[in-house]
């Protein structure tokens, strides 16, 4: 075999090895550690290798054990914070599903510490204003007609010197509150 078939055999066989590959495709979401777990699922930072960003993902029970009133609950809060446009409460990107067929929140990872721990971190923090900041969040919610449901120090993160609402898995819209 000469040098100009031997090169044209491997870039062939290199090719042909490369395809074969391509069910290899790597994982959307690269988890990186537990954030926290809580009574409806787990929040991890990941990486999201579609975007390259790093994100906070909300996963819940595999799909053979959601029922369909965990289902409605997941899409509610999706739903929930699709509609809040404020700098106060967590983003959320999409909603999605695990590989195997578990729903799964893609959300903005937060670097920022649960209250009562960024008080004892920093005494300095200003707590009039937090305290300013989480009834400007309440305020917010009033307006668009939603009630968090676990307002706690561990669902108010502190990045600097200023607040971000998390965990919506118990908001409901004030007429759902009414009608219950």
């Amino acid at each position: 075999m000469d040098f100009s078939s031997l090169c044209y055999y491997l870039n062939v066989t290199i090719a042909t090895f490369l395809r074969s590959l391509s069910f290899m495709k790597p994982k959307r979401f690269e988890k990186i550690h537990l954030i926290a777990q809580g009574i409806s699922g787990k929040v991890h930072k990941a990486f999201d290798n579609e975007t390259k960003k790093i994100v906070a993902l909300k996963s819940f029970p595999d799909s053979s054990e959601a029922t369909g009133t965990i289902l409605k609950s997941i899409q509610k809060e999706f739903k929930i914070l699709q509609n809040i446009k404020s700098d106060y409460f967590v983003k959320v990107f999409e909603l999605t599903e695990t590989e195997q067929k578990s729903p799964l929140i893609v959300m903005e990872f937060i670097e920022g510490s649960p209250l009562k721990i960024a008080l004892e971190l920093n005494p300095l923090l200003s707590l009039k204003e937090i305290f300013f900041q989480v009834v400007n969040s309440l305020t917010e919610l009033e307006k668009i007609k939603i009630t968090h449901g676990d307002l706690k120090s561990d669902n108010i993160l502190v990045v600097g010197n200023c607040v971000k609402i998390i965990d919506f898995g118990f908001a409901q819209t004030i007429t759902e509150k009414l009608n219950s």
